[in-house]
Order: C-alpha cells, then sequence, then structure tokens
C-alpha cells in the first residue's frame, strides 16, 4: 500500500503516543510537534487507510477499533526495532546474541536461576537480559516483542496473544524472621497470627489472590495488611523488624532461607500455583529461545515439581 512506504519510524511513536494521551495538543508537545501539524497528518493517514482512526468529541480523541488494531502492530514494529538496536548493541561489546526474559519474583527466586548457569555454558556468546517486574506490565513487552519470553506464574484464562507452557507447581506458605516470638512454637493458629503485622501482597496480584482463596477454603478472614508490597528484597528486610508475618512461594523462601533469615510458620494455606514460562502466540522459537526453553524444562524435572 502506498500509505505504507510514505509512513516513517517516527510517525509510528506519533500514533501511539496520540493512541495514549487521546489528545492532540499533548501529543504535539511530546513529539516536538505544532498541532496543526499534527492533525494534518492524522487527516491525511486517515485518508489514505479508508477509516476513521480517532471520534472527535469535546473532551478529546476516542481511539476506534482500527486505530487499536493499528496501533497494536505499529508497538509490535517498534519493538522489534528496538529489539534490534538493542542486539547490535550486545554484539559489539562482544556477544554473539541477545536473549531478554522477563519474570515475577517467583521466577526470579525459583527456576531463573537454575536455568541460566545451564544456558550460560550452552550458549556462552548469547547476552541475558532480565527483567523482573508484574505479569501485568510484562505481558505488553511481551506481546510487542520488546520480550522474548516471561517466567511467572501461569493463570486463567491465559492471553490469546501468548502460549503458555506449564514447568512446575509451587505452595505458598508464612514466614518470619527467625527471632519471631511465632518462630519458636511447634504449632500456630490464625487467630494468634493475625494479632502482628503482616507485609501482604498487593492487592490484585496472583499471589495475593491465592491467599485469599486458601484462606476462604480454611473459613479464615485474610489478615490486615500493616504493609503492602511486591518486592521480595523489600519484605524481606521488613521481616527482620521482628515482628512481622508475610507470604511468601516456597521458591522464594528455599532462596532466602539459604542465607538463615526466614522461618516457616506451621500455618497451612494449601494452595498451589502453576509456575511456567510465556511467549509470543503465532511465531515460531528462535534456536536461542528454544535452547533456553530447554534449559527451563531441565531445571523444572530436577526440582521435581512438574505439574500434574
Amino acid at each position: 500500500m502506498d500509505w505504507i512506504q510514505r509512513l516513517r519510524v517516527r510517525q509510528l511513536y506519533v500514533l501511539v503516543s496520540l493512541h495514549e494521551t487521546a489528545n492532540l495538543s499533548l501529543t504535539a508537545a511530546r513529539m516536538h510537534m505544532t498541532q496543526p501539524a499534527l492533525s494534518k497528518w492524522l487527516r491525511e493517514l486517515e485518508t489514505d487507510l479508508g477509516v476513521e482512526l480517532f471520534e472527535r468529541h469535546s473532551r478529546g480523541l476516542v481511539p476506534t477499533r482500527f486505530c487499536d488494531t493499528l496501533v497494536e502492530h505499529a508497538r509490535m514494529v517498534l519493538g522489534e526495532l528496538e529489539r534490534t538496536g538493542e542486539a547490535l548493541r550486545a554484539m559489539s561489546d562482544g556477544a554473539v546474541g541477545q536473549l531478554l526474559v522477563g519474570t515475577t519474583p517467583i521466577g526470579t527466586s525459583g527456576l531463573l536461576p537454575a536455568c541460566l548457569g545451564h544456558y550460560r555454558r550452552l550458549r556462552p556468546g548469547i547476552c541475558v537480559g532480565v527483567h523482573e517486574n508484574s505479569l501485568e506490565k510484562l505481558l505488553p513487552l511481551l506481546k510487542e516483542g520488546r520480550l522474548d519470553c516471561i517466567v511467572s506464574r501461569i493463570e486463567a484464562p491465559v492471553d490469546p496473544a501468548v502460549v503458555a507452557e506449564p514447568l512446575q507447581e509451587e505452595g505458598i506458605c508464612v514466614v518470619a524472621s527467625r527471632d519471631h516470638p511465632l518462630a519458636r512454637l511447634r504449632k500456630v493458629d490464625w487467630a494468634r497470627a493475625r494479632d502482628y503485622p503482616w507485609a501482604l501482597p498487593q492487592a490484585g496480584t496472583p499471589l495475593r489472590r491465592e491467599l485469599e482463596l486458601g484462606l476462604a477454603a480454611v473459613g479464615e478472614p485474610t489478615p490486615r495488611a500493616a504493609i503492602e508490597a511486591s518486592s521480595v528484597v523489600l519484605i524481606a528486610s521488613l521481616l527482620q523488624d521482628g515482628e512481622m508475618l508475610a507470604v511468601m512461594s516456597d521458591a522464594v523462601v528455599q532462596a532466602l532461607s539459604r542465607l538463615g533469615r526466614l522461618k516457616v510458620l506451621p500455618l497451612a494455606l494449601g494452595r498451589r500455583a502453576t509456575v511456567g514460562v510465556l511467549r509470543r502466540a503465532g511465531t515460531l522459537p528462535t534456536p536461542v529461545l528454544e535452547d533456553f526453553l530447554s534449559c527451563l524444562r531441565d531445571a523444572a524435572q530436577a526440582a521435581g515439581r512438574r505439574p500434574e
């Protein structure tokens, strides 16, 4: 199409910005354009496409379904171009390729460390970039091609734009510092545990949902949160206060327990989460990614917690 040949990379950024702000003046300022020039470009693009990208209202712009589709693909193109630039920079520093992996805390403390050592020996020339965040923040990066895969909990329903491969099962448990008063007891009940301050995962996160479901199954209310946070480092540090309790996955607890910092309390939750790897649907894994996936499977097999 003629409009594709005339389109420049910078204009893709303009379109994405306009979709995000739904405001001509804000986008014009962000992209260092005049508003009349932006309006003229948008009208010409809509004419070339033969569809309306935005509905014009007094309060701003409302993207149409045509715009949503176009921006979805624009993000993918920009993601691939930015990945290409990162790969070239890595190669200029001596690497022969690049792999970008997203991970949530459960992956950082469990499968990923066990996998990376093996992968580095298998692919010594590959520069592996690891990005830790919530799954909500990582998924758009995966769909845009800015990440090769994500190691995380897998929850139903799975986004149709990704392929999910379950790798292992993880339980969750209540933890305290080894100096906590409850850490010295052989038997602990929920009523007593609720008397202490809790550092809980943020509302809406997978670990928080697992905690709430586990407590509901045994007829217990969720403890009141003194602090809500998703940072494992922060929560582990808060536990050293001596009174605070928290909930963590088995993998995180095992990693921190090796440092002699935590004690698992005998409070049953009975919930297990499926941990696995997510990648983009409709694309075949590159040899670099396929080797990484193989290493993840080997790490899960060695841990002996494969899902049924």
